[in-house]
């Protein structure tokens, strides 16, 4: 059979793993082989997939009317070859053939150009991914030409490349290095002050009085177990001998129900009680004692209704929001939606009569890092950020016991720069870092930072993360 496909010569421009450039060997069957050129041709790994590309330049391929050349690109290796997605390249009367019978030389999954078509003025781009195989690292890049006649006689063979070579990436590696720790001599602890430790205690009393009564009587309803509450709360300062209370603020408030007048009194004298009780069951002296009072809640009944799901709740509170008198606003309430008034009356009002407090006090120094341990160890919210770091200089920087006690002061002084500090290291240690910027955004710049910054780049290098370093 006389041979269609012209002698000419393959060649390749290509740019292999190494990045120099390599002239593809042509292996023939014969000496017909068609007039290719492969570009930009790589094989590479990404994670578990082979990404294999090229451009095949097929402007000057000239193919009988009645064959086809079929280019299939392949991963060859010593012992397999791994034949890819094929390009066929139809005569024009097999291209007529093959779209009215669906018949394709290549297998169905081939890329199909027809010889001479617009289309092949611009080189041919060739994309397909592959799973990734143990076997297939190193594996060459080439190309095999298989050449077809009449009634899809074998005419020819041709084997071009190789035009790259198989190479996973190599795995960035991360070197910790030496960590840098700011410790407490570097934060300069002998200039910190003293008696700054500032602390406050809140809470609200519900105290039950009899009507118009001012007095309290420990025994009246359930007071028994509200003056427990309340003692048990405070004891917790007022006790212990660490702490020393510096003013105990008390607000006494009455509902909104009855004269204005009359619960401007009740507010006043049973705050003064709540003061007198306190006063004479701790022994404090007047002078620590503060105290206001408001004689109706109307802001917290505006919250509590707001929250209700009654008929007119709209309505009432546009009567709380108007510019009318306390004693107005009321007599509105009750007397246009009385079945609403009589709810809050059994569920709101009672809740309305209370008495907040407030103990300002001050916790005293810990010398030592001993000392501050053990405290630590009972309470550790009475220490200071500079306590913790001298409790931490007792450790080797980076033992368990140092990480340990930064992330428990970050526990109670969340934006503490040294301790968001240590543990950013720590977190870069444990190779997260995500964990170690959120630490790094709240230490000031210094060179500490600047040094962890550059280790943070290079981890997330090293894990294939493209979020920029936060600076």
């Amino acid at each position: 059979m006389k041979r269609i496909i012209q002698i000419l010569t393959i060649t390749a421009a290509i740019t292999v793993n190494s990045g120099s450039g390599m002239a593809a060997g042509v292996k023939r069957a014969s000496d017909a082989t068609p007039d290719i050129k492969v570009t930009n041709a790589v094989a590479t790994r990404n994670g578990e997939l082979i990404t294999v590309s090229m451009n095949i330049c097929l402007d000057s391929l000239k193919v009988n009317r009645n064959r086809e050349i079929v280019l299939r690109p392949a991963l060859a290796t010593e012992n397999d070859t791994l034949r890819l997605d094929p390009v066929t390249v139809y005569g024009s009367t097999r291209w007529n053939q093959m779209r009215r019978t669906g018949y394709k030389a290549g297998a169905d999954q081939e890329i199909s150009v027809r010889s001479g078509s617009k289309s092949l003025r611009e080189p041919l781009q060739y994309n397909v991914h592959i799973p990734y195989s143990p076997e297939l690292e190193g594996a060459e890049l080439i190309m095999l030409i298989n050449g077809y006649g009449c009634c899809n006689h074998y005419i020819d063979r041709a084997q071009a490349g190789p035009f790259a070579s198989l190479q996973s990436p190599r795995e960035k590696t991360f070197d910790m290095g030496e960590p840098v720790w700011i410790t407490p001599d570097m934060a300069t602890l002998a200039a910190r002050k003293k008696n700054t430790k500032n602390r406050e205690l809140t809470g609200s009393a519900f105290i039950d009085f009899p009507v118009n009564k001012t007095e309290i009587y420990p025994l009246y309803r359930n007071n028994r177990d509200e003056l427990a509450r309340i003692r048990k709360t405070l004891d917790v300062v007022i006790t212990d001998p660490d702490v020393k209370v510096e003013k105990i603020s008390i607000k006494g408030y009455a509902s909104p129900e009855g004269s204005y007048t009359g619960n401007e009194r009740l507010a006043s004298g049973r705050t003064e009680a709540l003061r007198a009780y306190l006063r004479d069951y701790y022994r404090l002296p007047d002078s620590v004692f503060h105290t206001d009072h408001e004689a109706e809640d109307w802001e917290g009944l505006r919250r509590a209704v707001d929250t209700l799901d009654i008929a007119s709740r709209h309505e009432i509170l546009n009567i709380i929001d108007s510019g009318l008198d306390p004693d107005a606003k009321d007599a509105a309430i009750k007397t246009r939606y009385p079945n609403e008034y009589a709810t809050l009356l059994r569920d709101i009002y009672p809740a309305l009569r209370h008495s907040d407090y407030r103990i300002d006090y001050l916790v005293r120094d810990y010398e030592g890092a001993a000392v501050i341990e053990a405290v630590m160890n009972r309470d550790a919210s009475k220490l200071s950020p500079e306590e913790f770091r001298i409790a931490s200089a007792a450790h080797e920087p980076g033992s368990p016991e140092f990480i340990a006690i930064n992330a428990l002061c970050l526990s109670y002084y969340p934006d503490d720069p040294v301790a968001n500090y240590n543990m950013a290291v720590s977190a870069l240690r444990q190779k997260d870092p995500e964990a170690a910027a959120k630490r790094l955004a709240k230490v000031p710049d210094g060179p500490e930072k600047r040094w962890a910054l550059g280790k943070l780049e290079e981890l997330r290098e090293s894990l294939g993360s493209t979020k920029p370093t936060d600076k």
